[in-house]
């Protein structure tokens, strides 16, 4: 119920907080008039959360070429919005010697040490030759009679 206005509530000693579980304690109620009474009370400790319990790292896929190395940061969509002093790294090599789908884990080191396991994929592609990623035009080049013709001057 309500108690009278001057009231004091305190602890008869300290509650031991220094790790979790439920913690015996006496209050001590004190009436304006100066009558007391002590109150046995349990007070229920808990761990922290570690910051990998309170976060939830977002994986994201990447795409190399072959022999390309991946970049762990650019596995995690989120890393911005993870804790400052966050870090990233695969939790093995990649192998990126061949093309395909590479299932990989990055791990995810908080700032109090606790991790977080994301498993990714990283895509490995084939590094596309010169004839791949480039598309002559054909040019029509106008020469004199008996001239010869600069073969550089019919691609444009």
């Amino acid at each position: 119920g309500d108690l009278p206005t001057g009231t004091t509530v305190a602890f008869e000693s300290p509650v031991d907080t220094s790790t979790a579980g439920d913690k015996p304690a006496t209050v001590l109620v004190t009436y304006p008039d100066g009558s007391q009474d002590k109150v046995p009370v349990t007070v229920k400790v808990v761990e922290n959360p570690s910051q990998a319990d309170s976060n939830e790292p977002s994986p994201a896929d990447q795409t190399v070429t072959v022999g390309e190395t991946p970049s762990a940061e650019k596995s995690i969509s989120n890393l911005g919005d993870l804790p400052t002093g966050t870090t990233v790294a695969f939790e093995s090599p990649v192998d990126t010697s061949t093309a395909g789908d590479k299932p990989a884990t990055v791990l995810v080191t908080y700032p109090d040490g606790s991790q977080d396991k994301v498993p990714v994929t990283v895509k490995v592609v084939e590094t596309p030759s010169q004839a791949d990623s480039n598309e002559p035009i054909p040019a029509t080049p106008t020469v004199k009679v008996g001239e010869s013709v600069d073969p550089s001057k019919s691609i444009s």
